[in-house]
């Protein structure tokens, strides 16, 4: 039985629907694609605390991005992070990137491929300790999102 991309990936939680699906089967490998199970397009959230410990972790922030924004309800991006660790975090949940993407594919830390959910969930990109090093660090990857 063939599975599309958001049963193999999203068992449970959201949904995409089946043009979300159909478009990120023509653009992304589904065996390398995660689906937040946790998708909500109205919340996005960052505590104070997690603000202040991100910031007291992480310096000089580069973004370099790509869209591709289409006709329709939804667009394409492909993304490169670059950041510097003044000191790696205690715990894994300490440091994270926010999101608001339905879909991540050819999620790279470090340029080590991340296929897990566990790495994004929650509109969080997650990094655990082991994935990091003191000084800079790489985060690339493709997205998906509804407008």
């Amino acid at each position: 039985m063939e599975s599309t991309t958001s049963e193999a990936t999203s068992r449970t939680g959201y949904q995409p629907t089946p043009a979300q699906d159909e478009i990120l089967k023509k653009f992304f490998n589904p065996e390398n694609t995660i689906v937040d199970p946790h998708y909500n397009s109205a919340n996005i959230c960052l505590s104070r605390v997690e603000a202040e410990r991100r910031a007291e972790l992480v310096s000089d922030i580069e973004y370099t991005f790509s869209l591709a924004l289409k006709k329709g309800d939804n667009y394409l991006g492909q993304a490169e992070i670059n950041f510097y660790l003044e000191k790696l975090p205690e715990t894994n949940e300490e440091l994270f990137l926010n999101s608001n993407a339905l879909a991540v594919c050819e999620l790279t830390i470090n340029e080590d491929q991340k296929d897990d959910h566990r790495y994004f969930e929650g509109q969080k990109i997650r990094m655990e300790v082991s994935d990091l090093k003191q000084g800079w660090n790489v985060i690339s990857l493709k997205y998906f999102s509804p407008y």
